[in-house]
């Protein structure tokens, strides 16, 4: 990060110049883990989200990606805001992967950020039916409330969630079945949040048994950073892969 400093016999301005320039910079590094450098440069700096959907207290990065050598991507994400103004965020995992599983996958994501939805569970539902006309998805969804320190998940299929504390890591319930196809029980749970951890949401194109260890201090880093390790350590290459993070700030002085 030093100015002039190079390993490599350059000008050594690489890491400094691009961290004055971004409007957000984070990173990691460990010897023989590699590094991981988040830039984020936006138009409005003071203001990286529009406004209706700007938490103080909640910090969220994803990366969404269809496989190698396929131009439509099955997995989608969207992050929408309740009336009550409370975030929620959906993943949706078309069955398969090409253009049939974009289809199944963007019409998931229509349905959830369309209004009405009188709770989280309504919303599932509603998706559930709007997709009988597709070839069907796994989705999972969540509705984050940091300021009260809980998390409402619900799902269809295997579309992971997790919360990583330092207490360890506590899974999420999803239940079995395809959006579209076969639900015999839509539900959610709620769970408890703690101050400056993690939830984890993502598609099976991610390998189910990651870890955050490689890099001492990742789970404290900006969601995207982690969402990146993530995806470079774990995606397993053969399908889409979707990977959100969503971090409970501590609450604001």
């Amino acid at each position: 990060m030093q100015d002039g400093y190079s390993t490599a016999g350059t000008r050594g301005g690489g890491l400094g110049a691009i961290a004055r320039l971004s409007s957000r910079f984070d990173m990691v590094s460990a010897p023989g883990a590699g590094t991981i450098v988040l830039s984020q440069i936006w138009t409005s700096p003071a203001s990286p989200f529009p406004r209706r959907a700007a938490d103080p207290l909640l910090e969220i990065g994803a990366i969404c990606l269809p496989i190698r050598g396929e131009r439509s991507n099955g997995d989608a994400w969207v992050m929408a805001m309740t009336p009550e103004g409370t975030t929620q965020i959906l993943i949706a995992d078309g069955l398969g992967h090409g253009q049939f599983a974009e289809e199944a996958s963007s019409s998931a994501v229509r349905s959830f950020v369309e209004p009405g939805a009188a709770s989280l569970t309504d919303a599932l539902g509603r998706i559930h039916a709007a997709l009988r006309t597709t070839r069907g998805a796994a989705v999972s969804g969540a509705r984050f409330d940091p300021a009260r320190g809980q998390i409402e998940f619900g799902g269809i299929g295997n579309v992971a969630g997790c919360i990583v504390a330092d207490r360890g890591i506590r899974s999420m319930v999803s239940h079995n079945g395809t959006a579209g196809a076969s639900a015999r029980r839509i539900a959610t749970f709620s769970y408890e949040w703690p101050e400056n951890s993690v939830a984890v949401m993502h598609s099976d194109g991610l390998a189910s048994h990651w870890k955050l260890d490689r890099f001492p201090g990742l789970s404290r880093r900006h969601p995207s950073v982690i969402a990146g390790v993530l995806y470079r350590d774990w995606a397993r290459g053969r399908d889409d892969v979707t990977v959100v993070v969503c971090r409970r700030r501590a609450e604001l002085s």
